[in-house]
């Protein structure tokens, strides 16, 4: 090969590795997904047993029907939900619930107390909001 072999195909790879740089550098990227994970600080308890919860501009309701058992609700457009699995001994226990809102899913973390007689109060309090 001659040297001006050499400088062709020096100059083409040149050219190619420019070309392909340029097109990256204007080429769209995906855009990044972002995820909602929030701390927050929504308590409903005896005196405020209706609160409402606002979390990446959607909002919900955690509600608390005291008595002799307490009952833990929240409502998310329109639709009342019973919180499950709720443990009955008067300690602070921690529960998660998932949730959909208008075209996200978000998992919320919660903790409440239900025995005034232990603790002072009945209350729960959302305290997380992660979307999935």
């Amino acid at each position: 090969m001659e040297q001006k072999d050499y400088a062709v195909i020096l100059a083409a790879f040149a050219v190619s590795t420019a070309i392909g740089f340029i097109a990256g550098t204007f080429q769209n990227p995906e855009p990044v997904q972002s995820t909602y994970d929030e701390r927050l600080d929504f308590t409903a308890n005896d005196s405020n047993t209706i609160v409402d919860a606002k979390f990446d501009n959607r909002t919900i309701k955690l509600i608390l029907r005291p008595g002799n058992t307490t009952e833990f609700y929240f409502e998310e457009e329109g639709e009342v939900k019973e919180l499950d699995n709720i443990k009955r001994d008067g300690e602070v226990h921690e529960i998660r619930d998932i949730i959909s809102i208008r075209g996200k899913t978000y998992l919320l973390y919660m903790r409440y107390n239900d025995d005034r007689q232990k603790q002072g109060d009945e209350w729960l309090k959302l305290y997380r909001v992660k979307e999935l």
